[in-house]
């Protein structure tokens, strides 16, 4: 099926536009260019049809009429200069004004859209991190509050600590649900952004290579059905897979991930590396509960030991 030349000239045009904003500047640059060009052109060959106007103070020549058509185009406010000259330099001169009131109008509508693009990213945190030895989190889920207050009592001792959460969650809800219940971070800043933690680019974008330690967080809960936990399982695995490639193959940072099911728990154990560690957060805690209700004073040696710490 042909295509006529209407169609083509279309697509050509669309695919120029979804570049991005540059492309709609380079029109509208090219556009007032050529209305320019024409504008002025027109003018010339009025000035050539009635001859030298009388009414300028000064003998002006075709580029000093450009100059005008710019000045005009610019800034309307500019076409009052011509409100003594022939009626025909007075027609070019409202179309001046007018194009000129078009192409500008365009000009800020397209900034005023770049910036409210830029301004969403920002907020929705898909900007570059620039951070180095810090605590990556990989996921999201209700305990990640208890794991941020830990690594906040953890990095007291130290003067600046800082703590990375990538999530598919927003950023602004990341954000405000942390600011509830942490509103004092002492010295730990903890940054949150948006992305998905099983993706290389992501992984990059956040600098995964320079964190000191990763945790993989479930993307469930306990009460959540098998299925959806195998998907979390997986999930996991594909994060802690990109973590690996992330550092070229070679795996040097400590890697904690939460994991529901045995068999899933095993594909880790096959990476054959200490670093790398699965565990099963609800299981832990509930052989936890059972050891303290059967061994008396258990609890004891448990507080005395997290004050250790």
């Amino acid at each position: 099926m042909s295509h006529s030349f209407k169609s083509k000239m279309l697509y050509k045009f669309e695919r120029f536009l979804a570049k991005g904003g540059s492309s709609m500047f380079k029109i509208l640059l090219v556009a007032f260019v050529v209305c320019f060009g024409i504008i002025s052109g027109l003018r010339g060959l009025i000035l050539f049809w009635i001859g030298p106007v009388e009414d300028y103070n000064t003998v002006t020549s075709f580029w000093d009429h450009a100059w005008y058509v710019f000045l005009q185009m610019t800034d309307p406010g500019n076409m009052y200069q011509d409100s003594f000259t022939s009626g025909w330099i007075r027609i070019t001169t409202v179309i001046s004004g007018f194009v000129g009131v078009v192409i500008f109008s365009a000009l800020i509508a397209f900034i005023t859209n770049a910036l409210d693009k830029t301004l969403y990213e920002f907020r929705k945190g898909r900007g570059v991190i620039i951070e180095e030895n810090y605590t990556l989190i990989l996921g999201w889920n209700d305990r990640v509050v208890d794991i941020l207050r830990e690594l906040i009592l953890a990095n007291e001792s130290e003067s600046y600590a800082s703590v990375v959460i990538l999530s598919n969650e927003d950023k602004e809800d990341m954000d405000d649900f942390i600011e509830k219940r942490i509103p004092d971070s002492l010295t730990t800043k903890i940054i949150t952004s948006n992305g998905k933690s099983s993706n290389l680019n992501e992984l990059n974008r956040v600098g995964a290579k320079k964190a000191k330690s990763v945790i993989v967080l479930a993307n469930c809960s306990d009460n959540a059905s098998y299925e959806t936990k195998l998907l979390s399982d997986t999930h996991a695995i594909k994060s802690v897979m990109a973590m690996i490639a992330c550092q070229g193959g070679e795996n040097e940072i400590p890697i904690i991930s939460e994991i529901f099911t045995s068999e899933k728990r095993e594909i880790i154990n096959f990476f054959d590396d200490e670093n790398i560690i699965a565990i099963d957060s609800w299981d832990i805690m509930g052989k936890l509960l059972v050891q303290t209700s059967l061994t008396s004073g258990l609890e004891i040696v448990y507080m005395r030991y997290c004050l250790l710490i």
